[in-house]
């Protein structure tokens, strides 16, 4: 079982490298971080050091933010025609006349492509961290606490994908994964709106910032995605004990009202759950 998932995890990997997805994909992202250094570079040089810290702090969040939004872009691209596309082409038929399973195929594709979203992101992540401390001379920590949190991401899309990729063409997939992708940041942004009024007090928007808090969290189940990130800004931005961390809640990107550890624990059985899914419903699926 585990040498035929490697193997096709490496024909993955293959696969990923022969169509240069890979090399647009770090080529696009060197430029974005070339833009990203060169604004907190000319930002820091000409403002003192309270308003360096306010401005990075809102520089950094805004480019963690896109980091997470990219890297998860391309975990959808990467997965919505991993079996649909397969089977519209025709090579699937060929896949399945060799000697592994119909699971060892999605988890053979499924190891691939996670491994190298799992660098990409690496590399994205601990870049976005190395210019703040760089330029403004904000180190923050726990960088490899919040790696997991990051890398977790894109990998439940991908599974997400896969999964939907067993059931639907590969551009009915793509449409759903994103739809409800946006669906659920809109809704994490409106649970962070609620948490701003709830922790700013007063009785008459009480109910209304708790109805506003209890989407998002609804949302975060369908999804926990955007939770995720919630919680990498926060674990990020708390332990700094300066002007950051009392930051951490303001604007849209940041983390007013802070996911649990036990909704880390369910991303985790989520992600599970819909490998678990995927392997089912690609057995059954007649091809």
């Amino acid at each position: 079982m585990l040498k035929g998932i490697l193997v096709m995890a490496r024909f993955a990997l293959l696969e990923v490298l022969r169509k240069k997805v890979v090399l647009a994909g770090v080529f696009l992202t060197c430029v974005y971080l070339l833009l990203f250094g060169l604004g907190l570079h000319y930002l820091g040089a000409n403002i003192g050091v309270v308003q360096r810290q306010l401005a990075g702090f809102g520089l950094f969040s805004m480019g963690f933010y896109l980091a997470t939004f990219l890297t998860v872009l391309i975990a959808g691209f990467a997965g919505v025609g991993a079996i649909s596309g397969e089977i519209e082409s025709g090579t699937a038929y060929a896949l399945l006349a060799e000697p592994v399973s119909r699971s060892q195929i999605l988890l053979g594709k499924y190891v691939g492509y996670g491994l190298m979203l799992c660098a990409y992101a690496a590399f994205f992540f601990f870049v976005l961290w190395g210019l703040m401390a760089w330029q403004f001379g904000v180190v923050l920590p726990g960088p490899w606490t919040v790696l997991p949190l990051f890398l977790l991401q894109p990998l439940i899309i991908l599974a997400l994908a896969f999964w939907g990729s067993t059931m639907m063409s590969t551009l009915a997939n793509g449409i759903t994964i994103f739809l409800l992708y946006g669906i659920v940041l809109v809704a994490g942004m409106i649970e962070q709106v609620g948490g701003f009024i709830q922790m700013a007090g007063g009785s008459a928007t009480a109910h209304a910032a708790s109805v506003m808090i209890n989407i998002g969290i609804v949302s975060s189940l369908v999804l926990p995605v955007d939770a995720l990130y919630r919680r990498a800004v926060f674990v990020l931005l708390s332990n700094t004990g300066n002007l950051l961390s009392s930051l951490q809640s303001l604007g849209p990107f940041g983390s007013v009202s802070v996911p649990s550890q036990a909704m880390v624990v369910y991303a985790w059985v989520y992600l599970v759950g819909c490998l678990l899914l995927a392997v089912r419903s690609f057995k059954r699926r007649d091809i």
